[in-house]
């Protein structure tokens, strides 16, 4: 979680817990999204995956688009969110988790044995853990607090989701794009 908002929506929160969450979030966004399914078609096409698949791609694609926007909104914005900048972090935070959703399993198999179960519980677990706790967030809420706990808990599913994905993601993007 970004460190305005957890200043905005948690003051008592130890800065320890915003260093990490700014260090996750900077490496979501620099892992996950240094690529594309938007890269210039010269770079990279897609290949020929199965017609039945082309509404998951469009989904898998809007689920990790959708983070990065939000991620790319906190990490550009300044120490103190302001309630129209929190709500646009909540919108695409929550359609990444709902576009998360409507991705198949076959589709996830498909492109590698493990990429369902990860992105299920470690990807799409962690957006709406970040959703809900944020949105239920107090500003006298503490370090025990539900809203808390959730935001911590998507931020390790997270780190989770991004070391598996550094570890899977040539397999991945392979059988997605032929240059």
């Amino acid at each position: 979680m970004p460190f305005f908002l957890i200043k905005k929506m948690f003051p008592k929160i130890s800065i320890v817990i915003a260093i990490v969450s700014i260090i996750t979030t900077f490496w979501v966004t620099k892992i996950v999204f240094n690529w594309s399914f938007d890269q210039p078609k010269e770079v990279a096409t897609i290949s020929a995956l199965p017609d039945k698949f082309a509404g998951d791609v469009a989904m898998f694609k809007e689920s990790l688009t959708k983070f990065g926007e939000a991620s790319d909104m906190t990490n550009s914005s300044d120490r103190n969110a302001t309630d129209e900048q929190t709500a646009k972090v909540l919108s695409l935070t929550l359609a990444s988790a709902e576009a998360s959703k409507k991705v198949s399993d076959e589709f996830l198999d498909y492109l590698h044995k493990d990429l369902k179960n990860n992105y299920r519980e470690k990807f799409s677990k962690s957006q709406q853990l970040y959703y809900e706790g944020l949105s239920q967030s107090k500003s006298t809420d503490t370090i025990e607090s539900e809203s808390v706990k959730k935001q911590i808990e998507a931020g390790k599913l997270m780190s989770e989701w991004l070391g598996w994905w550094k570890s899977n993601d040539k397999e991945i993007l392979d059988k997605i794009f032929k240059k």
